[in-house]
């Protein structure tokens, strides 16, 4: 039987954007990304008999699909060099940017399908489409059962057909903290690591949150590791005294490639396995 662990805090991340000129996106930069961010969180399988052990792997927290359409004008969501770390990075689409468009050619909202699913993306601002697929599920299903197989544009305009790519292999996450009380308190020395293989960038990050709006963020660039650690010079970039509810600790895992649907206009595919902490309620 499957279990799952304490509950965590999620937050919305919608919010409205700004109108933008269109562009013909014929450009070398990408002129969407189409984005399929599956949460998770410890869920235990438990053992057949009393000789064995239970398992503990990730379940599926929850599930959000977001679109951003801003012919060769995507705000940039590039990460610092690996090793290093960025306050007030956006890693989460909320909105398409001061240059999102809505999709020509296209009647109504998208619709997308994957393996086990099919629905459609609301519009959120110009250009931005989103779907709380899985609000909170707090389920014990894998990532491969959500997404395995991609999550595919069905009806989009141009950009019908773009997919997101499978996710890789994600094994235990582990957060150590100083005490080793397993409650991380700000500023706390925390050693970061996680077994994992088949993904483009992996990343750490810090969110200070209020009304599920971030007032404070730090991201850590961590592709090619296996572990990081939280010390002072990454937690110097956030400030103690704000007011937030509640400070998240993310490490996500991001599989991605780049495609062009319509021989023209190039999508941003990417898949994110997201590990959700709770550091602070």
């Amino acid at each position: 039987m499957r279990q799952a662990l304490p509950l965590l805090v999620f937050p919305a991340l919608l919010s409205l954007g700004c109108k933008g000129s269109l562009n013909l996106g014929k450009g070398e930069e990408p002129d969407s990304r189409f984005t399929a961010d599956v949460y998770v969180w410890p869920c235990i399988e438990k053992a057949e008999d009393t000789a064995s052990e239970d398992t503990l792997y990730n379940g599926v927290y929850a599930f959000d699909l977001a679109l951003e359409y801003a012919p060769d004008a995507l705000a940039s969501q590039t990460l610092p060099a690996p090793g290093s770390c960025q306050a007030s990075l956006s890693v989460f689409p909320i909105d398409a940017g001061a240059s999102g468009v809505d999709i020509p050619d296209l009647a109504g909202d998208p619709e997308w399908e994957s393996v086990v699913d099919v629905g459609v993306l609301a519009h959120g601002s110009p250009g931005f489409y989103y779907s709380n697929v899985l609000e909170n599920q707090r389920s014990c299903q894998t990532a491969d059962d959500v997404v395995g197989g991609g999550v595919a544009l069905t009806n989009a305009g141009a950009i019908t057909g773009a997919r997101t790519p499978d996710p890789g292999d994600l094994g235990a996450v582990t957060v150590a903290d100083a005490s080793g009380d397993g409650i991380l308190d700000f500023g706390e020395v925390t050693e970061v690591s996680w077994e994992a293989s088949g993904w483009n960038e992996t990343w750490v990050q810090i969110r200070q949150e209020r009304d599920g709006e971030a007032w404070g963020t730090v991201t850590c660039n961590t592709t090619g590791m296996e572990s990081f650690t939280l010390d002072a010079s990454v937690w110097g970039e956030l400030s103690e005294t704000l007011p937030v509810q509640y400070i998240n600790l993310y490490v996500g895992f991001t599989a991605a490639n780049t495609q062009l649907p319509d021989e023209v206009q190039k999508v941003h595919a990417r898949t994110r396995t997201i590990y959700v902490q709770v550091i602070q309620d």
